[in-house]
């Protein structure tokens, strides 16, 4: 999708993941949200709202994504790498989701909500797979919006992060792999 776009030289759609994960990234949606607000920041944006088991505000991010077109809540997901897939963007938190949406190709805003992100935010940011925004305490609907806008001017950015996803992992079957299935196939086998 992100190549057809980059292609046509559109950007028709964004499909925004604002992932919660147990380290509860509920801080991280209100300010989200804010940033898509202005009509000219989220005009011909979809954004998929998805809301994990233990975020304690879901009910209202609920009402909020019913009041909104262009926002869609998604519970308790069986489907992530799907998700992911379908996706141009995500903003996110940067704990092991980021690891996992890097692994998928998607380019994210990434947002470190506790002390230990802080470094592999970083590290994500200086290889162009994502853009580190900075700690939960430091970033605010206006950076977010400005992010998402220097985006959507420049397409080839959001294909050069998707690029350089695929170069920090490489093939999906690379020696770690195949060796961590090996390692799951002799434990089956043991246990058998």
């Amino acid at each position: 999708l992100t190549l057809a776009a980059v292609e046509t030289g559109h950007l028709v759609f964004v499909g925004v993941l604002i992932l919660s994960s147990l380290l509860n990234v509920a801080y991280l949606l209100p300010v989200a949200v804010r940033a898509f607000m202005p009509p000219a920041a989220g005009a011909h944006a979809t954004v998929d709202v998805i809301i994990g088991r233990t975020n304690d505000q879901r009910d209202a991010i609920v009402d909020f994504c019913q009041a909104d077109p262009r926002f869609e809540a998604h519970l308790y997901v069986t489907n992530m790498a799907e998700m992911m897939r379908e996706a141009d963007l995500a903003i996110g938190a940067s704990g092991a989701t980021a690891w996992e949406r890097t692994f998928m190709g998607l380019p994210t805003l990434t947002i470190a909500v506790a002390e230990n992100q802080i470094a592999g935010a970083e590290a994500l940011g200086a290889s162009g797979a994502a853009r580190y925004l900075g700690t939960h305490e430091e970033v605010g609907a206006r950076d977010i919006s400005a992010a998402l806008e220097e985006l959507r001017a420049d397409p080839a950015a959001l294909l050069a992060m998707e690029r350089k996803c695929a170069a920090i992992h490489g093939s999906t079957r690379t020696p770690g792999v195949d060796r961590v299935i090996a390692a799951m196939e002799r434990k089956y086998r043991a246990n058998a």
